[in-house]
């Protein structure tokens, strides 16, 4: 062992090496010798809202006997998952499915999936009526170029990206319902699952949208929303998201990323994410739904 080598501070690289088998011959200690994972203590995360309650109030709890949930255990059958109430479990997931681009309006049009990943129904919209998250000061601090920004986690994936300034609509679609998250073997030929049951509105999608700027809208006296749903099926609905480029700064123009900012309204209580740990507020005498609002940046690469 080579005592000058510090391969207790693991790099991306060398974590990448720990599960991949080298295809070339090295005499070098830090890429031949395995490295050492630090062990970590067994901790739990509670949330501090909760436990002032009086509530458990536990988020993640790792499990202490890697055996439990084995069905020979006398006790603990069928445990097999920590409890984890992290909120990538909890809040909707939102990819961008198919996309467009049309050079002559400098419009993106996105088909955005947006899918719920807990047991309970949700009922949800996305818009870019920003007065809603009651923090406007958000979208005038957005900068021209997002820098070091995470696309993927493992591997770790960091680019720079070009920000199209959004385009505020006041015109938001109606909520929409989402059922409960189906079994993942359930999900094989589902609709925008692995299998090739896709629907037509999905396969088909792109012929029939309507590339008129919103200026021609306004002209015309008719209202514009640049967001609009496309098919909802059991647990995910499919949306379309409308991008005008006419606000870009022409700067940074040969970067091969573009993000705008969005955002998604999620209503709590009345059957309606109760999985969350969110309460509902008390009900106001104009009978208004709570909503939570987040504020998501959906990121894609630009056609080449």
């Amino acid at each position: 062992h080579d005592q000058g080598s510090d391969i207790n501070n693991m790099t991306f690289d060398q974590y990448s090496r720990q599960s991949t088998i080298s295809t070339f011959n090295s005499l070098d200690n830090e890429t031949i010798m395995p490295i050492p994972v630090k062990l970590r203590t067994r901790a739990v995360r509670r949330d501090c809202k909760e436990l002032a309650s009086g509530k458990p109030g536990i988020l993640v709890k790792p499990k202490a006997n890697p055996l439990e949930g084995d069905s020979s255990l006398r006790y603990g059958q069928g445990q097999w998952w920590k409890k984890d109430s992290s909120a990538i479990h909890t809040i909707p997931k939102i990819t961008i499915y198919k996309r467009l681009y049309n050079r002559d309006t400098s419009q993106h049009a996105l088909l955005l999936c947006i899918s719920n990943p807990t047991l309970g129904p949700i009922r949800l919209k996305v818009h870019t009526n920003f007065s809603s998250t009651g923090d406007n000061s958000f979208i005038s601090s957005l900068p021209p170029t997002y820098h070091n920004l995470i696309l993927t986690c493992f591997p770790l994936k960091l680019i720079t990206s070009k920000v199209i300034p959004a385009n505020y609509c006041s015109t938001a679609m109606d909520m929409i319902s989402l059922d409960p998250v189906e079994d993942a073997f359930l999900e094989l030929g589902a609709i925008g699952g692995s299998g090739s049951d896709v629907a037509a509105e999905i396969q088909n999608w792109g012929g029939e949208i309507n590339w008129s700027r919103r200026e021609g809208n306004e002209e015309r006296g008719e209202e514009y929303c640049n967001c609009k749903m496309i098919l909802r099926q059991k647990d995910r609905t499919y949306v379309q998201f409308m991008v005008d480029e006419n606000d870009l700064e022409q700067t940074n123009n040969n970067l091969e990323y573009l993000s705008t900012a969005l955002v998604l309204e999620i209503q709590v209580g009345d059957g309606s994410w109760e999985s969350s740990l969110i309460q509902k507020k008390i009900e106001e005498e104009d009978g208004n739904e709570d909503t939570v609002s987040f504020i998501i940046l959906p990121t894609w690469k630009v056609n080449t």
